[in-house]
């Protein structure tokens, strides 16, 4: 499960120092009423034209010590101490609440999505998909404009409630990604039986495209090939480089994310950036 993505070498290098793991799953007991947490926001766009179809939410926890904490260190945390249900549940909140803000007062984006990761956690809780459905109410978006990231590499040790979960959120209306993909346990029984709509194809294989000898390419067009043709979407994550871009187009990406068009965004930066960036055709969605 990942509330957050995975750290860029350049944030990992900046994260906690080793053995602080008793330490910071005792602070983060609370952090989020401490004002600690926050949400940054990474843009998904449309490739052909680079116009943003919406955002993915990522934790950020800022701690009076030891600076932001790296991903790596803090979902363990989480997941080990139990605070990862309600930190999801803030995220969940704190996330929708503000892509209806977007979408109702940025002109041309009134269909923005958003993706927010959901931890395995979360799904084997019974109840979940009415936590869903609260926040839903409560920020008054639209079901279709969230997307559900359900990290792949994590076992799911009661797969039948994680079904059960998956199918309650698609009943709401919600749409949910296989995150990861490729890099976990299961992923053909995942896509087999878990009614998901989405694959995000994980940034590993994008890094590995222009390696000599690397068959990452070959394993990405199958995973594109594989999502069309189960009529389900792919978002290809960590993409870098204009030659990245152009390699994924060729073979047939559509959706993308990655610091080629920007790195996540802190809440009061994403209306300029989307100022900036390639406006919506009128009619697109």
């Amino acid at each position: 499960m990942a509330l957050s993505r995975p750290a860029a070498p350049e944030e990992a290098a900046a994260g906690t120092p080793p053995g602080r793991g008793a330490e910071l799953r005792a602070d983060l007991v609370g952090a989020a009423g401490r004002g600690e947490l926050a949400v940054a926001y990474q843009p998904v766009v449309w490739m052909q034209t680079g116009r943003p179809v919406g955002f993915e939410a990522l934790l950020r926890w800022h701690h009076p010590d030891h600076g932001t904490v790296s991903p790596a260190d803090l979902v363990p945390a989480a997941e080990e101490t139990g605070a990862i249900v309600g930190i999801g549940e803030w995220v969940l909140g704190e996330a929708m609440r503000q892509a209806f803000q977007w979408r109702e007062t940025m002109p041309g984006f009134d269909t923005l999505m958003i993706g927010i990761n959901v931890s395995g956690v979360q799904l084997q809780r019974p109840g979940f998909t009415d936590t869903v459905q609260r926040a839903l109410d409560a920020s008054r978006l639209d079901p279709a404009a969230v997307l559900l990231e359900l990290t792949e590499s994590v076992q799911m040790p009661d797969m039948e409630t994680t079904v059960e979960s998956v199918r309650g959120l698609r009943d709401a209306g919600v749409k949910v990604a296989l995150d990861d993909f490729g890099t976990g346990y299961s992923p053909l029984t995942y896509l087999r039986d878990l009614p998901v709509t989405t694959i995000k194809v994980d940034r590993s294989f994008v890094q590995g495209l222009q390696h000599p000898g690397s068959r990452s390419e070959p394993i990405v067009r199958a995973i594109l090939d594989l999502a069309h043709g189960l009529g389900m979407e792919a978002i290809v994550e960590g993409v870098e480089t204009a030659d990245q871009e152009s390699l994924l187009r060729q073979m047939g990406a559509t959706l993308a994310q990655g610091y080629r068009w920007g790195r996540p965004l802190e809440v009061a930066d994403v209306p300029g950036w989307l100022r900036s960036a390639p406006a919506p055709e009128p009619g697109s969605s």
